[in-house]
């Protein structure tokens, strides 16, 4: 495991402040804070291209590849020049090439930040399905943040797939039209296939076949074949422990059946938190669990597959995490008739350079980074008499 990149750090563009200045003040948080839009940039430029105005000089910012090639890769920013524009400077280069696929994040910088019941803005195939916030004191989790992956349906004919929190999930079809949809996954949005879709599973194929679950920590488990065609591939594993590698759960691929007989959906895969701040404290659950394919309403159907879990990371001097407050677990399948396959669990990673207490499901990666603190000194003046 490692610690972050320097260009993955608030200290990037903030010299010395690692969970930034606080100069959005305090704050209670009931829901999705952040601004999003795609973005297109070259490494080693100072240029972007931002699919939206919304953006001011002076704001901090991630910038994620969620799909396409380099998915997975982030860093920080801040818009030097050309807020209000859709043609951004930077402060610093890109450090990565941000390509079709790509959002950027406005990251409010918050002094202390109470955050109360809200959900994950979901992805909508282009933006979405990302929260970050950003406090220089303290983050006090009070409410239930929600990224978690919606449930598959259950139905005939075209079914749709999960929604909500990350990568969809694909839909399911009785109408001998061939395959089902895969999941979203980190290679594109869904399809009608029964390959795999980065991590999004696949659906199944033709006459009687499950979808595959989506991916995340691990492969997503391949759906079941009962007669001819393919079922549904796993998702596949992406990503890095420590999450210097940050991915959405997979969508879980939909089930297929050639005739009218009940078929269910993909579950939609968790959605992508980050939580920055010199103390954070979990007092309510943060999940971002992926969504379950029901089973089907006929028991010779084909059921879809489950979402992955997302990711969820922390970057801090302390924190307090409760039992298993954060989860990121698996989306489950549907088993009447032909099963489809479970999705994966997604990761958990806390950075930071003091205590961190309590238990994450599933366990969190435990990287201790020496240099998460403030520098620099206040001036002590003396007067000798």
């Amino acid at each position: 495991m490692a610690v972050l990149n320097d260009w993955q750090k608030i200290t990037r563009v903030i010299s010395a402040k690692p969970w930034g200045d606080g100069t959005d003040g305090n704050a209670t948080i009931s829901s999705d804070s952040n601004t999003r839009a795609t973005v297109i940039g070259t490494a080693g430029q100072l240029t972007v291209t931002a699919g939206s105005s919304a953006f001011a000089n002076g704001d901090l910012v991630l910038i994620q590849q969620t799909q396409g090639t380099g998915a997975g890769q982030w860093e920080i920013n801040m818009v030097a020049s050309g807020g209000g524009t859709t043609s951004l400077v930077m402060k610093e280069a890109n450090h990565y090439t941000f390509a079709s696929g790509a959002q950027i994040v406005k990251i409010p910088r918050y002094t202390t930040a109470t955050v109360s019941a809200h959900a994950v803005s979901a992805f909508n195939g282009s933006i979405n399905g990302v929260e970050f916030i950003c406090a220089s004191v303290s983050i006090t989790v009070s409410g239930a943040l929600n990224g978690n992956g919606g449930n598959g349906n259950q139905g005939h004919g075209a079914v749709a797939g999960g929604t909500g929190g990350g990568f969809r999930g694909g839909y399911g079809t009785s109408n001998g039209s061939g395959n089902a949809y895969c999941g979203d996954g980190t290679t594109g949005d869904s399809t009608s296939q029964y390959l795999q879709m980065g991590n999004g599973g696949g659906g199944g194929q033709y006459n009687q076949n499950g979808g595959g679950g989506g991916g995340n920590a691990n492969a997503g488990t391949s759906g079941q074949n009962v007669n001819s065609g393919n079922p549904g591939q796993g998702g596949a594993a992406v990503g890095t422990d420590d999450l210097i590698n940050i991915n959405m759960g997979g969508g879980g691929g939909g089930g297929c059946k050639d005739s009218d007989k009940g078929v269910s959906s993909g579950g939609a895969g968790g959605a992508v938190v980050y939580l920055v701040s010199k103390d954070i404290i979990v007092s309510a659950g943060v999940t971002v669990n992926g969504g379950t394919s029901p089973d089907c309403a006929d028991g010779e159907g084909a059921c879809g597959g489950g979402g992955a879990g997302g990711s969820v990371l922390l970057i801090c001097e302390t924190a307090t995490l409760g039992t298993n407050q954060i989860t990121s677990a698996a989306g489950g399948a549907g088993t009447t008739g032909a099963d489809g396959g479970a999705g994966s669990v997604g990761r958990i990673a806390v950075h930071h350079s003091g205590e961190v207490t309590g238990t994450t499901n599933p366990s969190f990666t435990d990287i201790t980074d020496a240099s998460l603190v403030e520098s620099g000194f206040t001036p002590i003046f003396i007067n000798f008499i």
